[in-house]
């Protein structure tokens, strides 16, 4: 995998913008700097190679420094290395190198426009004997292991929450396409039989051409509209949830740079934008693909076979296309102007939504927002025009080697008609499931932040009031949290004491009921909101009486430690799986009307 340069801003950003292409390398991330730098609260100075070391570290990335004087080990190192030079003025440079021939390396320079190639003996006048190694296969595919889960996941949510909507989208587009089809079919006859029709059957041939190109452009702008609406409510659903959550929000925004958090919110839409189309335009091509095949066996189930083979071919050349152009292009692969404009739309929509004067002053000063048109038309025209060439070449060799008797232009055109519009979707499809792959979203969804479930063993211990996480950890806060990425979700556990459910009956001569103080008006109206008296009264507790943990069941002492977060002070509560029947329901009413507080329900393996 190659290195994408990321330019330093500043005198001291040599540091942390090769950090950010050696995360970019390794795991397949595509931070910008701007990112890399908020997310690791960088600050502008000068990195060590023990800094450097550290935040690799926390990408789960093994790495480890060496000083050599024997410069000659460096044509035995396989891999990217990183090193520090002695520039002209005296100062100290990191730049990464990676081994490109035999005595020749490749210098990704973070003060360069480009990677430069240089000679061993010149590289070696530069280096001061300091280089850092990376050993990282392990983690590399346990990270994109879990990168490809939570896309999966994602996927099979959206698409098992609104499957009736996205079968009727898909139908739509795949009519639109027959309609399509057929007046490309109709318009070849024409093309090529013109001569032998008369007036009335010419005119019947325009007719029925008009009835399928209007159709087919009143289907597409349908479509276009409906998946606009869906989107768009799809977001504003998902937006009004965080109506109560605002002040966690405009926090955000206060403290994150305004550019920057407008790209993470349009990262994250076109993100649920290339989710709907991946869906959309995987139905649609299965339907198409079925009427395709149909008539193609009808006719002959040799060029069948052989339509199939060109089909293949065809996506061999288009993931080439496609990477080609993702490479040229800018960080908003694909995405084309008019896409730009809907969900620029939807951006502003947000303070609609959210109905908050500071939420609509930060996003007013977007309005003059440049749009940024696409750049890559030349290149595609170049690959449409060889993919042409390449369809018509092939038809016209299976049809001589053949040897159809019926034969004749028409046919031939048709087939090779058909073979272009089944590709194109192949490419839509493919460059979805690439931007999918390549693309990481600010964060997955706008999950409800008060009700997340974490997994005990796998996702966050409290130890000493501190947090300990592990790689998996970062994955989930980072991708799951709306506009909360780890650090700020770190900082908030930390600046809040944590309450521990488990912990409320811990000795056997506790006398539970001086756990719960009902002098306090609070504390009463939820005890009296989430009807636990219900409870108490199914389980046979009373808390009139002298209640001693040795003489409780197991459902008695879970409900009692549950009761006790109704009187808890904590913003933070942690509550353990609990095998009561109720536990469900009162879990539900407790997260529905305790919404200022933060609920961790751990849940077994």
């Amino acid at each position: 995998m190659s290195f994408n340069l990321l330019k330093q801003q500043d005198l001291n950003d040599c540091g942390i913008s090769c950090c950010a292409m050696l995360v970019n390398h390794f795991l397949n991330t595509n931070f910008s700097l701007e990112e890399f730098k908020y997310q690791n609260k960088y600050n502008r100075q000068q990195l060590s190679f023990y800094e450097i070391e550290t935040i690799l570290n926390g990408y789960q990335i093994d790495c480890e420094s060496y000083h050599i004087t024997d410069f000659s080990e460096l044509m035995n190192l396989k891999g990217p290395i990183l090193v520090d030079i002695k520039l002209d003025d005296g100062d100290y440079h990191y730049l990464i190198l990676e081994k490109y021939h035999d005595n020749k390396f490749l210098a990704i320079d973070p003060r360069k426009e480009s990677k430069k190639e240089i000679v061993f003996d010149k590289l070696v006048e530069k280096l001061n004997g300091n280089l850092m190694l990376f050993k990282l296969q392990k983690y590399q595919k346990q990270f994109r292991s879990e990168q490809i889960k939570l896309r999966k996941q994602f996927l099979l949510k959206i698409a098992k929450e609104n499957l009736a909507i996205y079968l009727g989208l898909s139908f739509l587009s795949f009519l639109s396409l027959t309609f399509f089809l057929f007046s490309n079919m109709f318009l070849k006859i024409l093309i090529s039989n013109y001569q032998f029709l008369d007036l009335n059957h010419l005119i019947k041939v325009l007719g029925i051409f008009f009835f399928f190109i209007i159709g087919w452009v009143c289907l597409s702008l349908l479509m276009y509209q409906l998946k606009y609406r869906f989107i768009s409510s799809l977001v504003a659903k998902e937006l009004r949830k965080l109506d109560r959550k605002s002040p966690v929000i405009i926090q955000y925004l206060e403290n994150t740079n305004e550019e920057q958090a407008y790209k993470n919110l349009l990262k994250t839409i076109d993100y649920l934008k290339v989710s709907q189309d991946l869906i959309i335009d995987f139905w649609s091509l299965f339907f198409f693909s079925i009427l395709v095949s149909f008539m193609t066996i009808k006719y002959s189930l040799i060029l069948f076979f052989a339509s199939c083979l060109l089909i293949v071919i065809i996506v061999i050349f288009k993931y080439f296309k496609i990477k080609k152009l993702m490479r040229i292009n800018n960080q908003n692969l694909f995405l084309n102007y008019q896409q730009q404009k809907v969900m620029r739309k939807i951006i502003f929509d947000y303070p609609k939504i959210m109905n908050k004067t500071s939420l609509n002053n930060y996003l007013l000063a977007k309005e003059k927002l440049i749009m940024i048109k696409p750049n890559q038309q030349i290149v595609s025209v170049v690959f449409l025009g060889l993919e042409k060439i390449l369809t018509y070449c092939y038809y016209a060799l299976m049809f001589l080697l053949l040897n159809f008797n019926e034969f004749d232009i028409s046919t031939f055109l048709i087939f090779s008609n058909i073979a272009l519009i089944y590709s194109s979707q192949l490419e839509r499809y493919l460059e979805n499931i690439l931007r999918i792959r390549r693309e990481k979203p600010y964060m997955l969804n706008f999950n409800n932040l008060e009700t997340k479930t974490f997994n005990s063993k796998d996702m966050i211990t409290f130890k000493n009031n501190e947090v300990l996480t592990n790689e998996k950890t970062i994955n989930f806060a980072d991708l799951q949290y709306f506009l909360i990425n780890y650090q700020s979700l770190k900082q908030y556990f930390l600046n809040n004491e944590i309450y521990l459910a488990s912990n409320a009956l811990i000795n056997e001569e506790t006398i539970v009921n001086n756990l719960f103080n009902f002098g306090n008006p609070t504390s009463l109206k939820v005890f009296q909101t989430l009807e636990m008296q219900t409870l108490l009264d199914k389980y046979q507790i009373d808390l009139t009486k002298e209640l001693y943990l040795k003489n409780l069941s197991r459902d008695q002492s879970e409900v009692l430690q549950l009761l006790s977060c109704c009187f808890a002070k904590q913003e933070i509560l942690i509550i353990p799986k609990m095998h009561f029947k109720e536990f469900s329901e009162y879990k539900k009413r407790m997260i529905n009307y305790c919404d200022k507080r933060l609920f961790i329900f751990l849940k077994d393996e």
